[in-house]
């Protein structure tokens, strides 16, 4: 959002408006005016309008005609601004007619970056007042029907005239970011779009119109066409004259301006007057088109307060004609846009390229990005350095753990592939071996271990130590006297000074494949009963007793279950009715 002070001032009063600018939005936050005294009237009269050859000196002046300057100005606006309680805000100001040198020029057509150049070259040559570094800009006004050349409007100011008005405003402590000429600021209007323009009657494109636009000592004349502003003209009202005096004076200078301000002979009519005031210059716009009638001029007013696009949040001053350049200075501030013509900010030629100082910036972003890069890289290999410092922590524990469970899992490992190649549980064997050995003290074991990597058999590994021989042929028959082992051994071996023990041994023992009914058969009375691995389901139920009853409880006795062929490649068996048994557990 900008914010703008718009100010102008004459030799009667001085007038500011403060808007906020947002997009294409415009909306005045305060509005002001303050009369100025006999004594700040001094400056320059009004110039005559250098137009190849029209005539303008028809200018009245009067020393209370002309626009003041000095620093009794800049004192009033700051009591104007302090008494409103006007912030700070971009300072726009409004120029005169008076201020001001305008040159129409004739030039040949060339390219826009050639045009600025040519436009001063063409002002020092043909302006008396014009001294090259003074404040000059342009307005293109379009081709001329006549010899097809450019027409071009040049606004400049001397150095003198742009030093006094600063120093009109430094008692109020403000710097001009622009200086705008007031009868061009009427052109926003249109460039905004806010004052649509009439059509032809026999086409499609826009018909030129005439915009007047007063102020206390000075009336401005705006021709605007189809393709922008065609001609500006200014004349000083007389102080000291009657409402019919001043509007015979109006009519003959609009028929002199129409008169003068094409010079094509095909040159398209005007018939459209637009003024800017409010209800109350009604009557006097009715009288000036009435005097204009025989021109065929129709009179169209505009408050320009109240126009699309603007909103104003403070009370409308009086005679708001004389704020429609500050309105218009409003509307340039919009985005994307810049004033059609600022002495602050000249259209200037396209600067060359700067190839030093793009190698320059190039070098530098060049050298950032590197750095850039480098210090991304820097911390990416940062972070995956810490990345893979945690994953060699984290393999490192994780080896600790797998070295801690490969022992069971081995076991775990072997044993599963025991109950793969016997067809039962490696713990069922080993329950078997363990009722099977004679009871201590006859028989101590030293050593009981199992593998699967005996002769390609799972095999138990058992060494001990008995007190006779006949203890070591109880434990062998025990293991084989049901051709449910083979042992192979090298056999005992005569210990001396063994305390007791006689004999050591150390054999391989190779289990068979067995039916879980022939390891229940081993096992004693007391430990069938509390077996959890008894196959209830497989008992056939005898009259009067429930199914799954335990041995010595009523059901049929264990001789009588049916066999179960237990095949090698698995723990369990198939039932004859086709049901697979539950699994056995120790």
């Amino acid at each position: 959002m900008a914010r703008i002070l718009a100010v102008d001032w004459d030799s009667e009063q001085i007038r500011f408006l403060l808007g906020n600018v947002t997009g294409d939005s415009v909306t005045i936050v305060k509005a002001g005016c303050a009369y100025l005294g006999e004594s700040v009237g001094r400056g320059v009269s009004a110039e005559g309008v250098s137009n190849e050859g029209r005539d303008e000196s028809e200018l009245d002046s009067a020393p209370s005609d002309v626009k003041p300057h000095g620093p009794e100005v800049g004192q009033v606006l700051k009591s104007l601004l302090r008494q409103e309680h006007v912030g700070k805000g971009e300072l726009a100001l409004a120029l005169a007619r008076s201020d001001v040198e305008v040159l129409y020029l004739t030039l040949p057509v060339v390219s826009e970056g050639e045009l600025p150049d040519l436009v001063q070259n063409q002002v020092l040559r043909e302006s008396t007042t014009y001294l090259e570094g003074q404040p000059l800009d342009f307005l293109p006004l379009g081709l001329s029907e006549k010899d097809k050349a450019l027409r071009v409007m040049s606004v400049s100011m001397t150095r003198i005239q742009l030093d006094e008005t600063r120093l009109s405003l430094q008692p109020a402590s403000r710097r001009p970011k622009r200086l705008e000429f007031r009868p061009l600021a009427l052109y926003e209007f249109f460039r905004a779009g806010v004052i649509p323009l009439p059509r032809e009657a026999d086409s499609f494109s826009t018909a030129p119109v005439l915009i007047l636009q007063e102020v206390a000592d000075e009336v401005n004349l705006l021709v605007y066409g189809p393709d922008g502003p065609v001609y500006v003209r200014a004349f000083k009202r007389l102080s000291k004259v009657s409402g019919e005096e001043m509007l015979d004076r109006l009519a003959a200078e609009i028929r002199r301006t129409l008169s003068t301000s094409f010079e094509e002979e095909n040159a398209p009519e005007i018939h459209r007057l637009i003024a800017f005031g409010s209800d109350d210059d009604v009557p006097f716009f009715s009288r000036l088109e009435a005097k204009l009638a025989p021109m065929g001029l129709e009179v169209v007013m505009y408050n320009p307060f109240e126009m699309s696009g603007i909103s104003c949040q403070c009370q409308v001053p009086d005679e708001v004609g004389r704020y429609a350049p500050l309105v218009g200075m409003l509307l340039a501030s919009r985005k994307k846009t810049r004033p059609v013509l600022d002495l602050l900010h000249p259209r200037q030629k396209p600067k060359p390229p700067n190839y030093p100082l793009m190698i320059l910036v190039f070098l530098l972003i060049s050298g950032l990005t590197v750095a850039s890069l480098w210090w991304l890289n820097e911390r990416e290999l940062s972070r995956r350095a810490k990345e893979l410092a945690a994953l060699e922590k984290e393999k490192a524990t994780l080896i600790g753990q797998i070295r801690q469970v490969s022992p069971a899992w081995q076991v775990l490992s072997r044993a599963k592939a025991w109950d793969r190649n016997q067809g039962v549980l490696l713990l069922d064997e080993l329950r078997d071996l363990t009722l099977r050995i004679p009871k201590a003290p006859d028989l101590t074991i030293t050593r009981l271990a199992w593998s699967n990597a005996v002769r390609n058999r799972t095999a138990f590994i058992i060494s001990g130590k008995v007190t006779s021989l006949a203890v070591y042929q109880q434990f062998y028959f025990a293991l084989t006297s049901d051709k449910s082992h083979t042992i192979v051994t090298a056999g005992p071996k005569v210990l001396t000074n063994e305390g007791g023990f006689t004999h050591e041994f150390s054999v391989q023992v190779f289990c068979h494949a067995r039916s879980w009914n022939d390891f229940y058969k081993q096992l004693p009375a007391e430990l069938q009963k509390i077996s959890n691995n008894y196959p209830e389901q497989w008992l056939v139920p005898v009259t009067g007793t429930a199914p799954g009853t335990a041995p010595g409880t009523g059901s049929q006795p264990v001789e009588s279950v049916p066999e179960v062929s237990t095949p090698v490649g698995g723990s369990q068996g198939t039932t004859p009715a086709g049901q697979p048994p539950e699994e056995t557990a120790q």
